[in-house]
């Protein structure tokens, strides 16, 4: 089930037995997987990947740029594997 108050880009590509909440925000050249859930307000910006059944909790944001005080190596975008939750 895909809200019809959530932001999903025309280029997004969306899984079987997706769902996405109101609020959420896809963008273009995201890939989720089947069975995942994109809970109210989440995030999931360009070049994001999600294999199958994640769940993407509510302000969470995915594929952005890492803070200024972050210890993570590069800033590449999220390509999670299957069954995580964020």
């Amino acid at each position: 089930m895909i809200s019809p108050l959530a932001s999903i880009a025309p280029g997004a590509k969306i899984g079987k037995n997706v769902i996405i909440q109101p609020f959420a925000y896809i963008e273009d050249n995201v890939e989720i997987g089947d069975d995942c859930i994109i809970m109210p307000y989440a995030s999931v910006l360009n070049g994001t990947r999600l294999g199958k059944g994640n769940k993407v909790y509510q302000h969470a944001v995915l594929g952005a740029e890492p803070p200024t005080n972050s210890t993570l190596p590069s800033s590449e975008a999220v390509m999670p594997a299957s069954f995580n939750a964020f």
